[in-house]
């Protein structure tokens, strides 16, 4: 947990520590990566999951109106680590209930199980699961 302190301005740490427990189970340099990135937010190009997620939850501790739920920044944060993991882009992280709550998912997974979870996110292309609940960066 201690790890994730740093992140308190844009995460709440406990819910990077999971995220970062749990994938360092599946992928530990992978999660190390992330929590870092996530964290500190130095070097990231705009298409890095992590940058991605950074930002979608800096503007949404900005908006004193409307803020995503705790359950929506969680699938958010498995979404971006599993794109980050998986080495794919990302513009926009998305989620939405109907779709079931995302599982973190291991590199070492089949494309296709990773795909199901990530609604195609090749590389250069946008990561989209048609969420009602969707933030653009930008």
């Amino acid at each position: 947990m201690r790890r994730c302190e740093p992140a308190k301005p844009v995460i709440a740490p406990g819910v990077l520590a999971f995220v970062d427990g749990r994938g360092r189970q599946l992928a530990e340099r992978a999660a190390d990566q992330f929590v870092d990135a996530v964290a500190i937010g130095a070097n990231l190009s705009d298409d890095r999951p992590a940058f991605v997620l950074r930002e979608t939850l800096l503007r949404n501790k900005a908006n004193r109106k409307k803020k995503l739920p705790a359950a929506v920044i969680l699938a958010y944060t498995i979404r971006a680590f599993n794109c980050s993991a998986m080495s794919e882009t990302m513009r926009m992280v998305t989620w939405r209930e109907r779709e079931g709550f995302p599982e973190l998912l291991s590199p070492l997974q089949s494309p296709e199980a990773f795909s199901e979870q990530t609604a195609g996110g090749s590389e250069g292309e946008q990561v989209s699961s048609q969420g009602s609940e969707s933030s653009p960066v930008g």
